[in-house]
C-alpha cells in the first residue's frame, strides 16, 4: 500500500496510451502482407494470383462465341452475388439466314481456328458442320452452301 501512488501513476499512464492508441484504430487501406516483401514465397504467391488466369480444372479453356446478344441486364444482381450474371437480353434482328451472314461466320471460324491461341488448331463450329452434312447429303456439290434464306431454317432442322 506504500506503492499505491506509484501504482496508480502506472495505471493512468497505460490508460492515457491505450486511450490514444484506441483512437487511432482505422479501417485497413490495404492488403495485410503476413509475409515481408522480397521473400520468394511472396513473390511468388503474388504472381500466382496475379499473373495467370485459372479455370476450374486449370486445364484447357473452352471458349464459346455466341451471335445474337444485345447485351446483358445486370439490373437486378448485385456485385455479392456469385451465381448470376444477369439476364441476356437477345438482339431480336438479328439473323443468320443471309448468305452473306452463313458465309462471314464460316470465314470467323477458319479465323479462330488458325489462331496461334487455339491449342492445336482444334475447334467446333457449327456452321462448318452444316456446311459439311449439306454438301454430303447433295453427294458432294459444294454449292449448296450458302443456303438459300427462305430454307435455312428448315435445313438447320433436318
Amino acid at each position: 500500500v506504500k506503492c499505491r501512488f506509484a501504482i496508480m501513476f502506472v495505471f493512468l499512464a497505460w490508460l492515457v496510451v491505450a486511450v490514444k492508441l484506441t483512437t487511432e484504430i482505422s479501417p485497413l487501406t490495404e492488403r495485410e502482407k503476413w509475409v515481408p516483401s522480397g521473400y520468394r514465397i511472396r513473390e511468388s504467391r503474388e504472381a500466382l494470383t496475379n499473373d495467370f488466369h485459372r479455370g476450374k480444372d486449370d486445364g484447357d479453356i473452352v471458349i464459346q462465341l455466341v451471335y445474337g446478344i444485345k447485351g446483358l441486364d445486370r439490373s437486378n444482381v448485385t456485385p455479392y452475388d456469385l451465381d448470376s450474371i444477369g439476364e441476356v437480353e437477345w438482339d431480336t434482328t438479328f439473323d443468320l439466314a443471309p448468305a452473306g451472314n452463313q458465309e462471314r461466320l464460316i470465314e470467323i471460324c477458319d479465323l479462330i481456328k488458325e489462331s496461334p491461341l487455339v491449342q492445336d488448331h482444334i475447334t467446333n463450329c457449327f456452321i462448318k458442320d452444316f456446311k459439311a452434312w449439306l454438301i454430303d447429303q447433295n453427294n458432294g456439290d459444294s454449292s449448296v452452301f450458302p443456303v438459300d434464306p427462305d430454307q435455312f431454317h428448315i435445313k438447320m432442322k433436318q
